[in-house]
């Protein structure tokens, strides 16, 4: 329980750790849901949608490795946090839009782009978690935004889910993937300023 009352001890560490919330459920969620909308809505085939599949995760593995790099020389981290959730959000909107009439290197590109943001994160969040955290205090923090970070990652599918369900349409699912993107941007902000 201190692990988690230090995760939201101060505007800014609280900031942070709902935001990883809200991200890690927005990220997820499109996890969860892309391949099967690439082939049903989109137009791809399965092997095709395996292959966007695939690009989102390595981006976003890409990702972590440079934001990781620009953060520790030229850029703070909590600004690459926000500059990274409204990629994702932007990216979302673009998913939402494909049809068939896409060329297929196009999603790819917008799906390259999302999962460099909304994949290439994490790591940002746990250092700015460890450096906002008290002297000594630092397990204890990102211990504790870790619980608000999964809590994101195990609520949002089933809400997502909810949304396709009791619409029929996956432009509910983005919406929602969007929201919780550019309300992390809107919470990181409130915790920077």
């Amino acid at each position: 329980m201190e692990s988690f009352r230090l995760s939201l001890a101060g505007r800014q560490v609280a900031a942070t750790s709902v935001a990883g919330a809200l991200f890690a459920g927005s990220q997820v969620g499109l996890l969860a849901y892309l391949a099967v909308y690439l082939w049903r809505e989109a137009g791809m085939s399965t092997t095709e949608a395996g292959y966007a599949f695939a690009i989102i995760n390595v981006s976003g593995v890409v990702a972590r490795i440079a934001l990781g790099s620009i953060a520790e020389r030229r850029v703070e981290t909590a600004l690459l946090l926000v500059i990274s959730a409204a990629g994702m959000g932007g990216g979302v909107i673009a998913i939402a839009n494909f049809s068939a009439d896409w060329p297929h290197w196009a999603m790819y590109l917008a799906i390259a782009v999302t999962g460099a943001f909304g994949n290439g994160w994490v790591g940002l969040l746990f250092a700015e978690l460890a450096r906002l955290a008290p002297e000594g205090r630092a397990a204890e923090v990102t211990g504790g935004g870790q619980v608000f970070m999964y809590g994101g990652v195990c609520a949002t599918p089933l809400f997502c889910g909810a949304a396709l369900d009791w619409t029929g349409q996956y432009t509910a699912v983005f919406v929602l993937l969007t929201a919780l993107a550019f309300i992390a941007v809107a919470i990181l902000e409130w915790g920077r300023r």
